[in-house]
């Protein structure tokens, strides 16, 4: 059965597409590439892109670089133009068209210089005149002064555009410790972001803000959620206001859902495989992560953080960026077991090291997890095992000298002679494995399972 996708590709702020039109498509994926194609563009998600799925089937991608916005959406078979016969399956003369669009509005590339303003920002967004209850009340007048002359900044935080993230980023916490009635929360936040515009008006580039208030002065950590949250993209028509306390009371009230029927594992498969048809890669350090504060509900790493040179510096990074009340779930290799093992046979191959990193199979180690993450994470554990089974200690060198990182890269340095010493050893290892099954390396790790807590437990 033939899908149909809705396309609309604009310049991020624009009012008029590049391209609208419907689309007919197996996927997603597929549809953009055939949107991007209209407008002499080629590829699916672009580099670099942030990429929203929604449940509803609807796409959103936006592209801060390149200053583009692409939205696909599912949608019915456009109708057949008047006096022609209706599509027969079978009929090979009569089918209707690949693409239905609207002419497409040129794209201009702009050679004058780009648009400053001398002194006032341009005008934030409207917020929408027709009200929605999940956006909260809207502001009709600017804050009392009483209420703004209690203004306490808790955090900040600016982001200048990099290699990884072309963005202006601001963020701004305060805290108001009294009472605030219905609607000053949005128009204190609303003020709050004209001026971050203001200093803002002169940058070249995306740029984003967060506003945030509190009911109550916090440290490290929050104790409760905000009360309002803002935030604002200029690539985005409007203004996006949220109410987190209001939100938590909604949920906690909320009656109990029954689960609906269950969904064919056949249609769970290709939604997953679309949804996770492109995804975003940024190159990060993972001691010093291009993120704001509490930017995640969740981080995993699996056989990855263990191995950065800084372990303080990772667990200090993982507590920034989780929420609190997040969660991070950490797979590590045991100490002592095979892959440590291996390792030590590879490292035997390298040459002393003047400062050496501290052993990433620390990170197996309950006790020291508990050192790095305890002030700040409720930990459990949970042991496993994976498996390795090569043919031959043969083909787990094969696999290992052309697609293992460590090993590729030491090869590089080693002289034949070294490098075939190398290769018998890790054959050998390999072998000493092998039983009535074959080669079975038993590989056992250890899974650190993390909730953030939302006071530094070294504090109190």
């Amino acid at each position: 059965m033939a899908k149909y996708w809705k396309v609309e590709i604009s310049i991020l702020g624009g009012s008029e597409p590049l391209f609208l039109g419907t689309v007919e498509a197996a996927s997603w994926p597929a549809a953009l590439q055939a949107g991007r194609a209209q407008i002499g563009e080629s590829g699916g998600v672009p580099a670099g892109a942030s990429c929203n799925v929604n449940p509803n089937g609807m796409v959103t991608i936006q592209d801060a670089r390149e200053r583009r916005r692409y939205q696909i959406k599912p949608d019915k078979a456009p109708a057949p133009p008047p006096g022609t016969k209706r599509p027969v399956p079978g009929d090979p003369d009569i089918a209707l068209p690949l693409i239905q669009a609207a002419a497409p509005v040129p794209l201009r590339r702009e050679t004058s210089p780009p648009r400053r303003w001398s002194s006032a920002p341009p005008p934030a967004p409207p917020l929408p005149s027709t009200a929605d209850p999940r956006r909260g009340p809207q502001p009709s007048s600017p804050p009392p002064a009483s209420v703004e002359s209690k203004l306490i900044l808790l955090a900040s935080r600016d982001e200048e555009p990099s290699a990884s993230s072309p963005i202006h980023f601001r963020e701004r916490m305060y805290a108001v410790p009294l009472p605030l009635e219905t609607g000053t929360g949005e128009k204190l936040a609303t003020q709050l972001l004209r001026r971050v515009q203001k200093e803002l008006s002169e940058r070249r580039g995306a740029k984003y803000v967060r506003i945030e208030i509190f009911d109550h002065v916090w440290k490290s950590s929050p104790k409760r959620a905000a009360v309002v949250r803002l935030e604002w993209k200029d690539w985005n028509p409007s203004i996006d206001i949220e109410f987190p306390q209001e939100e938590a009371v909604r949920r906690s009230e909320a009656p109990g859902i029954s689960r609906g029927p269950s969904v064919p594992a056949e249609d769970r498969l290709e939604a997953a495989f679309e949804a996770c048809h492109d995804l975003l890669f940024l190159k990060n350090r993972a001691e010093a992560l291009e993120f704001a504060d509490h930017s995640f509900d969740a981080v995993i790493s699996t056989f990855g953080t263990m191995f950065a040179r800084d372990p303080e510096a990772v667990a200090t990074e993982l507590a920034r960026v989780v929420k609190p009340g997040g969660r991070v779930s950490l797979a590590n290799w045991a100490v002592d077991g095979s892959v440590h093992q291996m390792f030590k046979l590879i490292r035997s191959y390298k040459p002393a090291e003047e400062n050496p990193a501290p052993s990433p199979f620390d990170w197996g180690k309950t006790n020291r997890v508990v050192e790095l993450l305890g002030w700040h994470f409720e930990l459990e554990f949970e042991t496993g095992t994976s498996f390795f089974r090569p043919e031959s200690g043969e083909q787990a060198w094969a696999t290992f000298s052309t697609g293992f990182g460590p090993v590729v890269t030491l090869l590089e340095t080693l002289s034949n002679d070294q490098a075939n010493a190398l290769r018998e050893e890790f054959v050998a290892f390999h072998e000493a494995h092998r039983g009535a099954a074959g080669i079975v390396v038993e590989r056992p790790y250890v899974i650190t399972k993390a909730r953030r807590v939302g006071v530094n437990k070294r504090a109190s």
